[in-house]
């Protein structure tokens, strides 16, 4: 599945060859809350971004409020408008970011190494690319001995692309043909890659260390993602570091922790109400079987704009995710990089609308 904050899908031709990627990396909390606020805005920028051909009611759950998943945000080909993996969420960077703040001395020994870190804090999942280099990185800005905090708009957003080894037919730079779409060039959260139609060629003919781009992934793997910590009375703020380690606790996806209804101040389905619909649906898509997590859920997701029980979407791929870290009146900014090639998941023919456990 697309993971480390970064999704896309592609637009190919009729024989296969791509003509387009689009990327995104916004968190699907912002658009919960532009539905239940400005319905009529979600839907123009869905026709905007997606397709022109979107309806009011592709975007609505049977109950009447918006689907995160919908047809047109929950497959490769269709679209992609704002991320819905379930660890790729605003609550999730945020949750990640505090949980890194702590300093931690187990033993009386300081913790500096990212995955020692993560394992001991218990924030995020040690074995993405992306938790662990931010949490390093946020982490070392708490052992400055200063107040810490995420940059306002908290987010994670796109820092570029580079495109080092990359070709083109006509010997054009490859970086040309990546533009952003929405949001500022600071603050990117929407970026496309689409050769412009004069140039007689498509994606499909760019190569990436002599290889041609079949899958969207091959380009993730060399997208940098930024998250901006600031800090203030730097070696002012002293605090001892916490002597243990946290221990985990079981939780859902960050999306049920969204209420909006409640926000503003309208009646909400009770979770409890709507996570029995949700098992006694399971139960009859899956001919009476008493385990869902047996057998697969068919398209039964897209229906619910919350996750239950672990269940996520079958995008694959990966991508790179860059820590920025930028403290007031401190000109150095430094930089985290990783990356991770996962793109020939995208090869092996499962279908987007198939939802497996895990």
């Amino acid at each position: 599945m697309q993971d480390e904050y970064c999704e896309w899908s592609v637009t190919r031709l009729a024989d296969g060859r791509i003509s387009r990627v689009t990327f995104t990396c916004e968190g699907p909390e912002y658009w919960q809350f532009l539905a239940a606020t400005d319905p009529a805005k979600v839907l123009d920028l869905y026709r905007g971004h997606i397709d022109p051909a979107v309806q009011p009611n592709d975007l609505l759950t049977s109950a009447g409020t918006y689907n995160p998943r919908n047809k047109w945000n929950s497959g490769t080909s269709k679209g992609a408008m704002h991320l819905i993996q379930q660890n790729n969420t605003l609550g999730a960077e945020i949750e990640l970011a505090a949980g890194a703040s702590n300093t931690r001395a187990p033993k009386g020994v300081l913790l500096t190494n990212d995955q020692d870190l993560i394992q001991c804090g218990a924030y995020g999942q040690a074995e993405r690319h992306s938790d662990p280099t931010i949490g390093g990185g946020v982490n070392l800005l708490a052992r400055t001995d200063a107040n810490i905090s995420l940059a306002n708009p908290v987010g994670i957003y796109f820092a570029g692309l580079n495109t080092a080894g990359w070709a083109s037919p006509d010997g054009t730079q490859p970086a040309l043909f990546w533009k952003i779409t929405r949001g500022t060039a600071e603050k990117a959260v929407r970026a496309v890659f689409e050769v412009p139609a004069d140039r007689g060629y498509l994606v499909s003919d760019v190569t990436i260390n002599g290889k041609p781009i079949k899958f969207g992934g091959q380009i993730s793997d060399f997208i940098s993602m930024k998250l901006t910590g600031v800090a203030m009375n730097i070696g002012k703020s002293a605090h001892p570091p916490i002597a243990g380690c946290k221990s985990r606790a079981a939780k859902t996806a960050g999306l049920t922790k969204i209420d909006v209804a409640s926000t503003l101040r309208r009646p909400a389905t009770p979770p409890d109400t709507r996570i029995r619909a949700f098992l006694a649906a399971a139960l009859r898509r899956n001919g009476g079987s008493r385990d869902p997590s047996r057998r697969r859920m068919g398209a039964l997701m897209p229906r619910w704009p919350i996750p239950v029980g672990g269940w996520t979407s079958t995008r694959f791929g990966t991508s790179d995710l860059t820590l920025l870290r930028d403290a007031p009146r401190r000109p150095k900014r430094q930089t985290f990089t990783y990356t991770r090639g996962m793109y020939y998941l995208e090869s092996l023919g499962y279908s987007t609308s198939t939802y497996t456990q895990g």
